[in-house]
C-alpha cells in the first residue's frame, strides 16, 4: 500500500513539473550546422564538389549508422544546391538551419 501511495505522489509531482521545451531535433540540427560549416566557406565551388565534400563529412558524422553513405548521398543530392542558393542569397549561416526547421 505504501508503494502505491509513493508511486502516486511521484506521478503527481512528475506530471505537474515544468519541463522546458526540447530543441526540435538535436541530431538534425547538428547535421544541418555541420552541412553549413562545409558549404559556407566554399560557395565558389561547384555543386558536385560541394556534394562530394558533404558526403565525406556526412559519412564521418553518421559513419556508425547502417547505410550512412547512401543516406549522405541522397541528402547531398537533395539539400546542397538549395543550401548554397540560400547562402548566396544573403541568408546567414545561423539562419539557414532555422529556416529549414532543423534547429
Amino acid at each position: 500500500m505504501r508503494t502505491l501511495l509513493a508511486l502516486t505522489v511521484v506521478f503527481a509531482f512528475a506530471s505537474t513539473a515544468v519541463i522546458p521545451p526540447l530543441q526540435t531535433n538535436y541530431f538534425l540540427c547538428q547535421l544541418c550546422r555541420a552541412t553549413v560549416d562545409v558549404v559556407a566557406p566554399k560557395l565558389n565551388a561547384s555543386i558536385p564538389e560541394l556534394e562530394q565534400l558533404f558526403i565525406q563529412k556526412c559519412t564521418e558524422f553518421l559513419g556508425a549508422l547502417p547505410l550512412a553513405a547512401e543516406e549522405c548521398k541522397l541528402l547531398a543530392e537533395r539539400e546542397i544546391e538549395p543550401l548554397k542558393k540560400e547562402l548566396e542569397g544573403g541568408v546567414t549561416a545561423e539562419e539557414v538551419c532555422k529556416l529549414a526547421h532543423a534547429c
